[in-house]
């Protein structure tokens, strides 16, 4: 496992999320001619925790809200130059 924490306002309050990032994956493709053989699997954050400082407060959360902070995690780290 590879967990990362990031420190966040969400929704008016400073939290912190716990997460796994998975980079995008290309598909196999055809030698020759690039046919795509598997599909390709984008990037994604898969959240473990959000807490405001000990308090895990994940389970207060709607599903449509921990996909909303999802992407925004991954956006964050989109956008971060010193990321590879």
């Amino acid at each position: 496992m590879n967990k990362q924490t990031m420190r966040m306002c969400y929704l008016g309050e400073m939290v912190y999320v716990d997460f796994e990032y998975h980079g995008a994956i290309r598909g196999a493709r055809e030698i020759g001619s690039g046919i795509r053989l598997e599909p390709d699997e984008p990037a994604n954050v898969e959240l473990i925790d959000v807490r405001t400082c000990d308090e895990s407060v994940y389970g207060f959360y709607s599903e449509e809200e921990l996909d909303n902070l999802a992407h925004l995690i991954l956006r964050e780290i989109h956008s971060d130059p010193d990321e590879d």
